[in-house]
């Protein structure tokens, strides 16, 4: 890097673009795995992606593959149990990144201390210092807000696209199973299906309970 360099040079510098994305793409590496096998695996078995948000029946979807399970512990398939075993490694990635997501000054301090554009810049050319930050702290900031979105909406696609099938291949196996079955039709269920389950829990909810408000808004939903 010559010391003659101008300000304007370092304001179309490439060397900033891409120390940030190399910085972002490793920071960001096990989400974008999931995402990429996502792919992968949405191309292999031709699954149709699903915009409508059904993260919201997870939970009673995970509560009925529990009480499945108590009843019929051979119940489910590998297939199954590989999907469920990928909506919890997405649901738990999805947490932890929706609740980082603004710790944007925690990662432009990590980046900007082991930058090595910055300390080149400090240790040989001081009167540009605080220019080259500012253009960093201006790109960074953008460039991280575009990533942060990219992974949550995406995230958020591929769990309810695993969902939807996961609840599919569920009441599939559950039907299946003459133990289920049995179990259900003695407790007066004339089918066994998302919407039945929810309201088979009304049952164990006080009336008027916050709980049982949210069950009858699903239930109407469904």
């Amino acid at each position: 890097m010559s010391a003659k360099m101008s300000r304007e040079d370092f304001l179309v510098y490439d060397e900033v673009k891409d120390s940030i994305r190399a910085y972002l793409n490793i920071t960001f590496l096990e989400e974008y795995g999931i995402i990429e096998e996502a792919i992968e695996i949405t191309q292999q078995y031709e699954i149709i992606v699903v915009a409508k948000n059904y993260i919201k029946y997870l939970g009673i979807l995970m509560k009925a593959y529990e009480e499945f399970e108590k009843i019929d512990v051979a119940f489910s398939s590998s297939s199954l149990q590989k999907l469920k075993q990928k909506i919890d490694e997405v649901e738990n990635v999805y947490a932890i990144f929706t609740s980082n997501k603004f710790y944007f000054n925690k990662y432009f301090v990590s980046f900007s201390r082991e930058n090595e554009l910055l300390i080149y810049i400090k240790t040989n050319m001081p009167n540009y210092f605080d220019d080259v930050y500012s253009i960093m702290l201006r790109e960074f900031k953008s460039m991280y807000n575009y990533e942060v979105n990219y992974i949550l909406q995406t995230l958020k696609i591929i769990l309810n696209t695993y969902i939807v099938y996961f609840e599919k291949l569920l009441w599939k196996e559950a039907i299946s199973s003459p133990k289920i079955s049995h179990t259900f039709f003695v407790k007066g269920f004339t089918k066994i299906d998302t919407k039945s389950y929810i309201n088979y829990f009304f049952e164990t909810t006080y009336p008027y309970s916050n709980e049982y408000k949210e069950m009858k808004r699903m239930v109407d939903e469904l």
